[in-house]
């Protein structure tokens, strides 16, 4: 026993001089038994990068990726050449979240110097829209309006639904300078947009493949050569005309452009039948199509109008002759009403037209506006008269369109647009629309505010000269920000 004793208190002592060492064995231990789990662990897991999941021994768990900081943004200019020959851009959402969304419609044409007023000027829309990582939207940016240099000229609307502009003749000579209507800027979503290059010939009209479609408004817009030498229709594949006289179930509301870009605006009144909707042209030895893009003027989400062309004519040098701006709950009149003046579009109309002075027309009443398109002017006068008030500004494009002018008076901007139930107030972001001179609303689906300022840079709430210009920026998302080191 006293051996044991013994035994016991030498190996406390041995203990006690050992103590540090014993313990960072132990430690040691522990480390590498923690290592080892580890490593079983990153064994069993697997890092799928471009899935962005990682799979463990007991399931998955998604990690979504957003390679962008808060902030970021993505701008969308004009894409054209010449304010006519524009084409739809595309956004492919890189994260969940949401993003501001903001636009800014085309000017009208100033007609010759500018010195009698310039094109109305385009508005600005803003608000955000919540996306799924890998959703697609549309920007539609518009094109300025021209303004003729030349008084027997036409001047084809701005890309994007600006009306047209035609020149006074008054059976000896032209005489007076005009301007053509402004695009909207807007942002679609692409649930029916169709494009195709795949347009057949027959010998005796063009015919694109069918596009199924619902009720509603659609958008055409079509390129190649001598366009504007072809008359149009609307067929289903039982080959009935549906834009023909009579009872229409389809009809061609609007048409603006040139011979390169010409743009068809279709109403649709019931879900089409078959298998859905194609555009014939005939006459096709006079016209040549190589692409056609179809989109839903419903599907659009924010809007700015486009501004009304102005006018010019030497003998009444001292009348403002600007064209209406565009934007906002309803966009601004035209100038002149001595003759037929353009009214600006609003929320559910197009813009009229008016006229307080003793000139008459004889059967060339300009254009209304509709929906998304502005009204032409009033047709080129060929009988001689010279109280034929022939001719004049193009409306400006929006929500909806603005008036199109007779000779002298202008044309009236297109409205904007806030309305959609998918246009958010969030994070501190409110949604309104801001334009020049404007009429006001408190109303939050119709929310304007007005200012005198307008600028050729996009800037924020302020009026757009030129062309129009859109900006998308990641304003929120849920998740995981890891931006890439290169």
């Amino acid at each position: 026993m006293k051996q044991f004793n013994k035994n016991k208190a030498n190996r406390k002592i041995n203990f006690e001089q050992n103590k540090s060492t014993y313990i960072k064995r132990i430690s040691i231990v522990l480390v590498c038994f923690i290592l080892l789990i580890g490593i079983i662990m990153f064994t069993f897991a697997k890092f799928e990068s471009e899935s962005e999941e990682y799979t463990l021994i007991n399931g998955k768990v998604k990690c979504n990726i957003c390679e962008y900081q808060l902030g970021k943004e993505w701008i969308f200019n004009y894409n054209g050449t010449n304010g006519i020959d524009g084409l739809i851009q595309s956004f492919n959402t890189p994260c969940n979240g949401e993003y501001r969304l903001e636009v800014w419609g085309a000017q009208g044409g100033t007609a010759y110097d500018g010195t009698q007023g310039p094109g109305g000027y385009g508005g600005y829309s803003t608000g955000v829209i919540s996306l799924e990582k890998n959703d697609n939207i549309l920007v539609n940016v518009g094109g300025a309006g021209t303004g003729t240099q030349n008084m027997c000229n036409d001047a084809a609307g701005g890309y994007n639904g600006g009306g047209n502009a035609y020149h006074w003749y008054n059976g000896r000579a032209c005489d007076t300078y005009t301007g053509s209507g402004g695009g909207a800027t807007d942002v679609r979503t692409s649930d029916n947009y169709y494009e195709t290059t795949n347009i057949r010939n027959n010998g005796s009209s063009y015919y694109g493949p069918y596009w199924k479609t619902n009720a509603g408004h659609y958008q055409i817009d079509l390129y190649g050569s001598n366009l504007t030498n072809c008359s149009y229709g609307v067929y289903d594949n039982n080959n009935s005309n549906i834009d023909s006289i009579g009872p229409l179930v389809y009809s061609i509301y609007g048409k603006t452009g040139n011979d390169s870009r010409l743009t068809l605006f279709v109403y649709v009144d019931r879900d089409a039948q078959y298998s859905g909707l194609e555009l014939h042209a005939n006459t096709t030895s006079l016209c040549t199509i190589t692409k056609e893009v179809f989109t839903k003027l419903e599907d659009r989400v924010i809007v700015a109008g486009g501004g009304g062309g102005s006018a010019y004519y030497s003998n009444t040098a001292t009348q403002d002759k600007s064209g209406g701006a565009g934007g906002g709950i309803q966009g601004n009149q035209g100038s002149f009403p001595q003759r037929y003046v353009g009214l600006g579009g609003t929320q559910s109309a197009g813009g009229g037209i008016s006229q307080s002075g003793t000139y008459t027309c004889n059967g060339c009443t300009p254009g209304t506006g509709d929906y998304g398109v502005g009204g032409n002017s009033s047709p080129t006068g060929k009988t001689g008269s010279i109280t034929e008030m022939s001719g004049g500004a193009g409306g400006g494009a929006g929500y909806y369109g603005g008036g199109g002018s007779s000779i002298e008076s202008t044309a009236g901007g297109g409205s904007g647009y806030i309305g959609s139930s998918r246009l958010l107030s969030s994070n501190g972001i409110t949604k309104h629309m801001t334009c020049y001179n404007c009429t006001t609303s408190s109303v939050a689906n119709t929310k304007t505010d007005s200012n005198t300022c307008h600028n050729s840079t996009a800037t924020r709430d302020c009026a757009k000269e030129g062309n129009g210009y859109a900006k998308i920026t990641l304003v929120s998302t849920p998740d995981i920000i890891r931006v890439p080191n290169n």
